[in-house]
């Protein structure tokens, strides 16, 4: 979703464990350690949940696939939430500096970008590990259930679309948890 006035974007992405993308931004190797780290015996730190889902920060192709210049986290708006079922959430951010077009090597940012380059991003992320249903290879048949994770990012220009944000997100967002990624991306906001 985006706001065409304000630029503001809004995404989600879900993926199974063990079976994440090849553009995804999550560490391969680490993945499956999701699994219990958002409740259970081996319940994992924040910062360590986010560092799983960030690993492709530091590939060179990740960043160049989507676009970025540059991306840089942000520690100071990493929070740990849980709704009224006990679900837990992991909100962080991180800003970017994009480009309208290719992104190629280069000594500096002007000759990397094959394109405009874009103001400055701030990303507001929204993560969580559940059971999920998955499609089935055959029709009729009920897929399977794995765990996945799902990966709400809102992002917008400071200055430019921060109220529009939290409307982006309660239009997408799940009735259940609507409330909850609407009160996340209100309490950080600076």
């Amino acid at each position: 979703l985006q706001n065409m006035l304000t630029g503001a974007r809004a995404t989600l992405v879900r993926e199974p464990l063990g079976s994440i993308s090849k553009t995804s931004l999550a560490d391969p190797d680490r993945i499956m350690e999701l699994a219990d780290a958002f409740e259970g015996s081996r319940k994992m730190p924040g910062a360590q949940v986010v560092e799983i889902l960030t690993m492709g920060f530091n590939d060179p192709f990740k960043p160049s696939f989507l676009r970025w210049l540059e991306v840089k986290r942000r520690s100071e708006g990493l929070q740990d939430f849980q709704d009224d079922t006990g679900r837990r959430y992991i909100r962080y951010e991180y800003e970017t500096l994009d480009c309208s077009g290719a992104v190629r090597e280069g000594t500096s940012v002007e000759e990397t970008c094959r394109g405009q380059i874009l103001p400055r991003r701030r990303h507001l992320a929204v993560s969580t590990v559940g059971l999920e249903r998955f499609a089935s290879d055959r029709p009729g048949t009920a897929g399977p259930v794995l765990e996945a994770t799902w990966t709400l990012d809102a992002s917008f220009v400071p200055g430019n679309g921060d109220a529009e944000v939290d409307a982006l997100i309660r239009s997408f967002a799940p009735i259940d948890t609507g409330r909850l990624i609407g009160r996340l991306m209100t309490q950080q906001k600076k």
